[in-house]
């Protein structure tokens, strides 16, 4: 394994300020790569920016992820760079509720940020030709991405999505030298979990990693520069098979346990 694989590397990431994207890079700037840093505010790009230090080394571009056409922000912006080496895509919208009390503003911003910015941006990468010939396209999913979890609807149908987009797109690249890899972390104390999820996570005794626990689970995965579809949590793994060749084991989990999760809706 390299342990010099991230320097002066070119490194997308989408959502850099949040509570993972920050994590993530924290260890990229350590070990030497050349960030290009992407977030909704420019207040909190300008603070990671500091944080990381050396200052002429990484920039900052801030986009509404909300807004479909906002890649094009990025692909502007990348036409001076040399190519992208690597593209991490954390940036993700959740909501915990009742499918009868998501609006539908709700459910069109968490599938524009969770699915369609990300698919709209890779796709023009690729169109323009902005990847590396080598890159690595990495997507952060969820255990959600493969289990139905109830009440988080809307959230697991993106990452469902995320996940299928993944898989397609690793195999239309497989006869170049361009890899994707998906991985999805099991709970992350970020601040995309309000209370009411927080609450529920007690509750299902659901583990929940910190942000730093899972960005090195993701750079280490990333270091092996091979196309890789990788879930975070053993016992997680057993369930998400479980799930996959028996679903009704999880089915009658969820059946006897779901006023468990419906005390803590508002």
């Amino acid at each position: 394994m390299d342990n010099n694989f991230f320097q002066n590397k070119i490194i997308l990431i989408n959502g850099a300020t949040g509570g993972l994207g920050i994590e993530i890079s924290k260890i990229l700037s350590k070990e030497g790569a050349r960030l290009i840093l992407v977030g909704t505010c420019n207040d909190k790009l300008k603070n990671l920016i500091k944080t990381l230090g050396n200052l002429e080394r990484h920039r900052t571009i801030k986009i509404d992820f909300t807004n479909t056409s906002d890649y094009k922000i990025i692909i502007n912006k990348l036409s001076h760079e040399k190519k992208l080496d690597i593209m991490v895509n954390t940036v993700a919208l959740m909501k915990c509720s009742h499918l009868s009390d998501i609006t539908e503003d709700d459910t069109i911003n968490m599938f524009n940020v969770n699915i369609i910015s990300i698919i709209n941006l890779v796709a023009s990468l690729l169109k323009n030709n902005y990847f590396s010939r080598s890159c690595l396209i990495v997507n952060i999913g969820s255990s959600f991405g493969s289990l139905g979890y109830p009440f988080y609807n809307i959230y697991c149908a993106t990452k469902f999505a995320l996940y299928g987009f993944s898989e397609s797109l690793n195999r239309e690249l497989s006869d170049t030298d361009k890899k994707v890899i998906y991985i999805a972390p099991r709970a992350i104390n970020t601040n995309l979990n309000t209370d009411i999820i927080s609450n529920i996570n007690k509750e299902m005794k659901n583990t929940v990693d910190s942000p730093k626990k899972v960005a090195e689970k993701i750079i280490s995965i990333m270091r092996k520069n091979k196309s890789l579809f990788e879930s975070i949590g053993c016992t997680e793994k057993i369930i998400l098979k479980i799930n996959s060749i028996m679903p009704f084991i999880i089915d009658n989990f969820f059946k006897k346990n779901i006023g468990k999760i419906k005390k803590h809706l508002r």
